[in-house]
């Protein structure tokens, strides 16, 4: 089972510099779902700050804008979070943040736009979704693993 993973890792394209150091160490976490990785979530704090910024002076033009205030609101959660916290938490997260602004871009003149902020936002959860089918042989190698020890407890 093990071979299975290494192969699947090395066919997903290991040496492009997607995993994590921990994958390609050999060390298997599951940072997606358990685990978390601190530098990996550090990767979040700029755009999400150069974002609350951004919406900050806009609620100051804006205020009380119910759409502005949800951003912040999430923005300020989501930098909150331990960076510690499992990757696939911060990035729903982060995807949550992505959709109400874009609600904000739909309705938003071109003054008050907030795409040059999103593109940083945009950057960690492109990235953060191929780790995540990285991950993947690494998920299904575990979970065969589970299936395969579940009949032996039974019968034994």
């Amino acid at each position: 089972i093990d071979a299975l993973g290494q192969a699947a890792a090395e066919s997903m394209g290991a040496e492009d510099g997607l995993l994590l150091p921990s994958l390609l160490s050999g060390q298997r976490k599951d940072v997606m779902y358990r685990d978390g990785d601190a530098c990996e979530a550090k990767l979040l704090c700029k755009p999400v700050a150069v974002f609350v910024a951004r919406v900050q002076s806009l609620l100051r033009e804006f205020p009380e804008h119910a759409i502005l205030e949800q951003l912040l609101l999430v923005s300020q959660r989501l930098l909150s979070l331990p960076l510690d916290s499992p990757l696939g938490r911060l990035l729903a997260g982060l995807e949550l943040l992505h959709r109400k602004a874009l609600e904000w871009e739909t309705y938003a003149a071109k003054h008050v736009s907030i795409r040059d902020e999103l593109m940083g936002i945009e950057a960690v959860i492109m990235k953060w979704h191929r780790l995540e089918v990285h991950a993947w042989p690494d998920l299904l190698v575990a979970r065969a693993r589970r299936c395969a020890h579940r009949p032996s407890s039974i019968f034994l």
